[in-house]
């Protein structure tokens, strides 16, 4: 991964405030490695290693699985580990495979049989699971009547009309062979002991990468969503029994954990005072809370009379209606500029904390009232409707690329607010 950066050429925004900021999101990755939260999580673990089956998947797959290297689970006679990423040269002992994200396609459905049929034949009665989000796409196999290339169409249609997390995630289970504990009663495993970073809203558990063993009734919706088509039917769960496997889940990282250490590292630093934390802010579509945001920024400066930084978490949706590149955090920090007036003091960027917003390639984009001023005469809303907003940023040089973090929890926003430029109000 490389460390979250400003461009040495950009001249557009305040570089001092922006520099702050990619300090203080790489301060955070560093501090919220996965791995090491894995390893400490399973000092005290009483699965025995040669009993146990290690399966990590997900966009923080690597990373939580390199956690494993420093406990007795690296003598665990079965290793599985499943990534959009490719892992060569690293994980020794892991059969590696790798899936498509967002959307589900040959290589997902490729490797999720060949790991099924290896953990069916395993013959251990532990597993530790490591998941993270992106699962959902990754780890899939369609029930028989849907089809591989209808799951596909049908996901895509999904995600680009902005469907909700819960709704879509309903629709899985329905669709899916594996989801909502399916996978349950075709494995032979007795324990279970699940570790999840959490990418959703109130970190529910069923909804983390669509979490294949946690039952959840969903409430099924009609078959009538437009992207579902003519006769698909939607199959519900079996509930687990009595007598089933004991399973425990436990969240190890999570939106409000990462912002509660990036306020911890933003503290250290002696020219900030004021810190607010909007905590789950981002939820709804990304139109509204690119209005909510100003108005709340503006509230509070009213009561502090004094500038302050910000930051907060969740899951935002967004449609795509252009075939330009973007997605919800580049586009979110576009709209948030468009809502601040000219004569505001601000620097504001929404973040995705897996280094990969959409289809962008950007972890996301910084704009501040520098970059306001120097816009004003451009029509921005080309951009929005060409889905475009990090063409906006790589136009102006405010695009943060990472590449892949090997972290992945909700969305994250940070910034900062300065009121109204007086200088620039007397000037009118």
């Amino acid at each position: 991964m490389i460390l979250p950066k400003i461009d040495d050429e950009c001249k557009s925004i305040d570089k001092e405030r922006a520099d702050k900021i990619a300090g203080f999101l790489a301060g955070v990755l560093t501090a919220t490695a996965p791995g090491h939260l894995v390893e400490k999580c399973l000092e005290n673990n009483d699965f025995g290693p040669k009993e146990t089956v290690i399966f990590s998947l997900g966009k923080a797959a690597i990373s939580m699985a390199n956690g494993i290297e420093d406990t007795k689970y690296i003598d665990s006679p079965l290793k599985i580990i499943l990534s959009p990423y490719e892992c060569n040269g690293a994980l020794d002992g892991f059969k590696k495979f790798v899936g498509n994200h967002p959307i589900p396609l040959g290589d997902s459905y490729t490797s999720s049989i060949a790991i099924i049929k290896m953990l069916q034949n395993a013959g251990l009665k532990n597993i530790i699971v490591l998941l993270s989000g992106g699962a959902s796409a990754l780890f899939e196999i369609p029930e028989q009547s849907i089809g591989e290339e209808n799951f596909s169409r049908i996901t895509k249609c999904l995600l680009d009309a902005g469907t909700d997390i819960e709704t879509l995630n309903g629709i899985r289970c329905g669709l899916s062979s594996i989801k909502c504990g399916k996978i349950v009663p075709q494995l032979p495993f007795t324990n279970y002991r699940i570790l999840l970073i959490s990418d959703v809203p109130q970190d529910r558990l069923y909804l983390i990468g669509s979490n294949p063993f946690a039952y959840h009734k969903f409430v099924l919706p009609a078959p009538k969503n437009k992207c579902l088509g003519e006769g698909v039917k939607l199959n519900a769960p079996i509930f687990k029994s009595k007598d089933g496997p004991n399973i425990q889940s436990d969240i190890i990282l999570s939106g409000g954990i990462f912002v509660e250490s990036l306020e911890h590292i933003m503290r250290k630093d002696p020219q900030i005072v004021n810190i607010i934390n909007f905590n789950n802010i981002l939820s709804g579509d990304i139109k509204d809370i690119a209005k909510l945001i100003p108005s709340k920024l503006r509230a509070e400066y009213s009561l502090k009379r004094e500038g302050f930084w910000f930051l907060g978490h969740g899951e935002s949706t967004a449609k795509v209606i252009g075939g330009g590149k973007g997605g919800r955090n580049t586009e979110l920090s576009l709209r948030m500029m468009i809502e601040m007036s000219k004569d505001e003091i601000f620097s504001f960027m929404s973040v995705a904390t897996d280094g990969d917003d959409g289809n962008s390639g950007l972890m996301g984009i910084i704009v501040d009232n520098n970059l306001k001023r120097e816009t004003i005469d451009e029509n921005l809303d080309i951009y929005l409707k060409n889905s475009d907003s990090a063409g906006f940023g790589e136009k102006y040089s405010v695009q943060i690329k990472t590449g892949p973090t090997e972290n992945n929890v909700s969305d994250i926003i940070i910034g900062y607010y300065g009121g109204y430029d007086e200088s620039s109000v007397r000037k009118k």
